[in-house]
């Protein structure tokens, strides 16, 4: 997975039981209902992330509105091109195959695209499901919403694609936050487009 950003800051297995939903206010038909421990333990590491409202929403290519895909590709470009000053072709082939994870918030009346990643099946990039284009976008960052966002993201992969590991390509800066995540280093770091990585396994 190239371009990790946005998280501040052992189980494959989500937990069985399920969270309190006005504690997470995390959308009823979004979100899966077995990830009882790992929102807990967001809730004590991040607790004003929880209270943000954030609408989680996971659709496939064709499901995205015009409106939505437009949002989503100007908060790579904003993130991955302008902010880190890398410039790579965004728009790689991968989306139409791929499931979005795409995280709402509701500003003065006014919707907006907080955090996104995307899914990419089995297959398509590496053998195993990889997670990409993590972001949260520059007023969300700092309240947890990246960890809630990965939680969330893993939940909806897992769910997908039943018996198959997650393969991604971290930033190296954030080789602790995914192994905190369950994830486990699989590769010496490189240089990818002048930001380091390193390749990990969950």
């Amino acid at each position: 997975m190239k371009r990790e950003i946005g998280a501040s800051s052992p189980s494959s297995t989500p937990a069985r039981h399920q969270i309190n939903r006005d504690l997470t206010r995390i959308s009823a038909n979004s979100m899966p209902t077995s990830l009882g421990s790992d929102l807990r333990l967001l809730v004590h590491r991040s607790p004003k992330a929880v209270f943000m409202s954030i609408d989680w929403r996971w659709q496939s290519f064709a499901q995205l509105s015009g409106e939505d895909l437009y949002a989503v590709l100007a908060a790579r470009q904003q993130v991955f091109l302008l902010e880190q000053k890398c410039f790579y072709p965004d728009m790689d082939g991968l989306d139409q195959d791929s499931h979005h994870l795409l995280g709402w918030r509701t500003v003065d009346g006014k919707r907006q695209l907080a955090a996104y990643l995307r899914c990419v099946a089995p297959g398509s990039k590496y053998a195993e499901m990889s997670l990409g284009r993590v972001l949260t976008t520059a007023h969300n960052r700092g309240a947890g919403i990246g960890r809630e966002l990965l939680v969330v993201g893993i939940a909806h992969a897992e769910r997908q694609h039943p018996g198959h590991r997650i393969r991604i390509g971290a930033q190296l800066y954030l080789e602790r936050f995914y192994s905190a995540l369950g994830f486990q280093s699989a590769s010496d770091p490189y240089d990818d487009d002048g930001i380091m990585h390193i390749e990990m396994l969950r």
